[in-house]
């Protein structure tokens, strides 16, 4: 009769094919491409918003001056 080897537990290898490295390396470049891009475009947008909270802040300052001007008259 055939005997059965005990069973050694979970075993892990210690190799790793070239297929799988280097679809691990274009995973992590195109994840670092995207993320710099995506970092550019947030820079983009904040530079815009700013733009608009200081035009936003030019007409209240304005609107402000006018109503003083209207309450001590």
């Amino acid at each position: 009769m055939s005997e059965k080897k005990p069973f050694a537990g979970f075993h892990l290898k210690k190799e790793i094919d070239i297929s799988h490295f280097l679809t691990i390396l274009i995973l992590i470049f195109g994840l670092i491409f995207w993320a710099t891009g995506l970092e550019g475009r947030v820079d983009a947008i904040e530079i815009l918003y700013q733009s608009d909270i200081n035009h936003l802040q030019d007409r209240l300052d304005r609107i402000e001056d006018k109503l003083d001007r209207i309450l001590e008259k």
